[in-house]
């Protein structure tokens, strides 16, 4: 997401899907590109057992921002 804004590709919209976090955005011919991430495999279910099933917005600059503690300084 970080090299797609620093290049000049707006992020649309981020949703939170439960077992997954997507971003939308439009490539240079208009068609829409959903980028996701799966999360860990324990993350995807409830106490239950059931998949956690959701469509919530947030902001993606959140998920930049936790990438962002996570990730080495000297990334390519």
């Amino acid at each position: 997401m970080r090299r797609l804004l620093d290049n000049g590709f707006p992020i649309d919209d981020a949703a939170d899907h439960g077992g997954t976090v997507s971003v939308y955005l439009s490539d240079p011919d208009g068609n829409g590109v959903e980028l996701y991430y799966d999360r860990p495999r324990a993350d995807r279910f409830d106490p239950n057992g059931r998949l956690i099933l959701k469509n919530e917005l947030f902001d993606y600059h959140d998920l930049l921002a936790a990438a962002m503690v996570k990730a080495p300084e000297n990334r390519p």
